[in-house]
């Protein structure tokens, strides 16, 4: 599976376990629902400084948010 998909996947867990729509996750980021979709879906490639404010809005360590590989989500 490629790795966008997978972090895509892992972002969806996170923001899910907190009972957040994406809505309400793309709100608290500054971005706008069509392009939270695209980032869950693996659509399209997210910047380190938006996967920084991901991980801080979540509480969740950068390492524990893109650990794609080793981890569930």
């Amino acid at each position: 599976m490629d790795d966008k998909i997978l972090l895509g996947k892992r972002i969806k867990y996170f923001r899910s376990i907190r009972s957040w729509t994406q809505e309400d996750f793309a709100d608290r980021l500054g971005i706008g629902l069509p392009t939270m979709s695209k980032v869950e879906r693996g659509v399209i490639d997210v910047p380190f400084t938006r996967l920084c404010k991901m991980s801080k809005v979540l509480g969740v360590s950068l390492s524990d948010l893109v650990n794609i590989h080793n981890a569930k989500g």
